[in-house]
C-alpha cells in the first residue's frame, strides 16, 4: 500500500496558515520536480507567516514548494531517501524571526511505473491499481514519474510522521484517490 503525502491546512483565527516569500517568488534550476540536484534563486530566501508563530510542521508556501520543519526531515531522514534541503529564514507577522527552523526539502527520488497493464488469467489486459505500477524496492519516498507534483509514501513512513504527531501532514491511499469514478447525471 502507498499513500499521497500532502498538506493538511492548519487554521488559526478563521485564517489558514501559510507562509510567503517576502523577496517575491522563490524559483528552480532545474525545475523542482526533476531528479536532479538543483539552485535557488534567491539562494537563501525568507518567509513570512501570515499569523503569529504557529508551530506547523508542513507549511504552505502557496506554489509547489512547501516548508518542512525540523522535526519533520528528521524522520523523512531516517528512510534512506535522496533529497537535499534548503534552510530559509521565518519570520512571524511581525517580522520576529520564528522559533522553529524551516527549510525547502526537496526530493530527488522519482520512480517511473514497472507497468500500467497486466493480463488476466484470460489474457484479457486489467489496469493496475496505482499502488502495484512500482516496484516492490522502491523508496520509501518518492515522486511518481507520471505525476511528479505528488509525494508518494508507503505506511511505515506514514506511521513515523504520525506517531511523532507532526502537523499539518495528511495522507490518502494512492488507489482511493486513483480510483475510476462513476459518473450519475442525475
Amino acid at each position: 500500500m502507498l499513500y499521497m503525502f500532502k498538506q493538511q491546512f492548519v487554521s488559526k483565527n478563521q485564517t489558514y496558515v501559510h507562509a510567503q516569500p517576502v523577496d517575491g517568488p522563490v524559483t528552480t534550476a532545474p525545475h523542482w520536480f526533476d531528479d536532479a540536484p538543483i539552485s535557488l534563486i534567491p539562494p537563501h530566501p525568507t518567509y513570512q507567516l501570515n499569523t503569529q508563530c504557529v508551530g506547523v510542521d508542513l507549511l504552505p508556501t502557496g506554489d509547489i514548494k512547501s516548508l518542512y520543519s525540523e522535526a519533520l526531515i528528521d524522520v523523512l531522514a531516517a528512510f534512506d531517501v535522496r533529497f537535499e534541503i534548503f534552510p530559509v529564514t521565518l519570520l512571524d507577522r511581525a517580522g520576529k524571526e520564528a522559533s522553529k527552523r524551516y527549510a525547502l526539502f526537496h526530493l530527488l527520488e522519482v520512480q517511473s511505473p514497472v507497468a500500467r497493464r497486466v493480463p488476466d488469467a484470460h489474457g484479457v489486459m486489467q489496469l493496475l491499481p496505482m499502488s502495484q505500477r512500482f516496484a516492490a524496492d522502491a523508496p520509501s519516498i518518492f515522486r511518481p514519474a507520471t505525476h511528479a507534483n505528488l509525494i508518494f509514501v508507503t505506511p511505515s513512513v506514514k506511521e513515523a510522521i504520525e506517531t511523532r504527531g507532526l502537523s499539518g501532514c495528511a495522507f490518502e491511499a494512492v488507489d482511493d484517490h486513483f480510483a475510476p469514478r462513476s459518473f450519475n447525471p442525475r
